[in-house]
């Protein structure tokens, strides 16, 4: 974790982190199959995630006395799965036209986000990471 969080900052470089190896090119498929692509990664990626809420929601919904019942349960699950995409569906384009703005920051943001893994590398590696909780302590999560 120090070790990223020196890379992260700038301090220095692992040329190792900078390549990438790429099967296909997406854009030479025509946007719509790549899109097609890009829906079937993230369906793979999202998989582990979903897969034990939906069977736990499954299973339980085949304990419930009525149809109706299962139904209700289902429909709320994946009408709360569902509206994240939605949402980011929607804000795609704002997020867009944000996105120029926002790289002007990315050095600070480089900058702190390296200084937060060197820390928590410095409190894993001393076994302090319990130390953290102690002065984060005032926040209730209950």
């Amino acid at each position: 974790m120090i070790i990223f969080g020196l890379h992260t900052i700038g301090i220095i470089k692992i040329k190792f982190f900078y390549y990438e190896k790429r099967l296909l090119s997406l854009f030479s498929f025509g946007r719509n199959f790549s899109s097609i692509l890009m829906g079937m990664a993230f369906a793979a990626g999202w998989t582990p995630c979903v897969g034990p809420i939906l069977s736990s929601i499954l299973i339980y919904s085949s304990n419930l006395n009525t149809v109706y019942q299962g139904i209700v349960l289902l429909s709320v699950y994946s009408l709360g799965l569902s509206i994240p995409f939605i949402l980011t569906a929607i804000a795609i384009d704002k997020f867009m036209k944000l996105k120029n703005k926002l790289l002007k920051f990315t050095p600070i943001i480089s900058i702190i986000s390296g200084l937060l893994l060197i820390v928590m590398g410095i409190l894993v590696y001393t076994n302090n990471l319990n130390t953290l909780s102690k002065y984060l302590n005032f926040i209730n999560f209950y």
